[in-house]
């Protein structure tokens, strides 16, 4: 399993057939979407276990974030391999893959969205589907922590403002404007 440690330990700590199975967990604080990088050992990383070689039905949609098409597995260590590809190397546009994906999505049908854990495409997946005309409907909401796990405290103080570095740019702004337009700010290390 892959992800952020906060939605990994959620659904583990959530599902009984999860804590039932034998589980990796790989945290998402490496690169991904990072061509340049080599591919871990996924035969490692998948196992062997016998329900890897069930065939998945044909009329699966699960969509390449990459190519805008669907998977063409036919069991689920290949799809577990091409998506672990699509992760570790491949890049997405999140736009166009909501785009893509309503055109599999029947026009006269209400749509609702079950979120795992917190996403930042939520606002661009609900603009996109509702540009296409879908009524969608949110059946899930993101996590909250109580007030007393956020911060203790008198409640009196306000952060007004923060700053900080970020990669190839000169502010926030430059940034987002940088990783909608996709820029690469992975390099590779030179030694002298």
């Amino acid at each position: 399993m892959f992800g952020p440690p906060s939605v990994l330990r959620t659904l583990l700590a959530k599902s009984d057939v999860l804590k039932q199975s034998d589980n990796t967990v790989l945290s998402a604080f490496g690169a991904v979407h990072a061509p340049h990088l080599a591919v871990p050992d996924q035969v490692d990383i998948i196992g062997s276990s016998t329900l890897l070689q069930k065939s998945l039905k044909p009329n699966y949609k699960l969509l390449s974030g990459s190519r805008y098409s669907r998977f063409s597995s036919s069991t689920f260590r290949d799809l577990l391999q091409e998506i672990m590809l699509e992760i570790f190397q491949k890049s997405a546009n999140p736009a166009r893959l909501f785009e893509v994906a309503g055109s599999f999505l029947q026009k006269s049908k209400e749509i609702s969205l079950f979120m795992l854990g917190n996403t930042s495409y939520l606002l661009l997946l609900r603009r996109s589907l509702s540009a296409q005309n879908f009524k969608v409907t949110l059946l899930t909401n993101a996590p909250s922590l109580p007030t007393s796990e956020v911060r203790g405290g008198s409640g009196s103080v306000a952060i007004v403002g923060l700053s900080g570095q970020f990669p190839g740019s000169e502010s926030v702004d430059e940034l987002w404007e940088s990783i909608i337009r996709r820029v690469e700010f992975h390099q590779k290390v030179k030694v002298q």
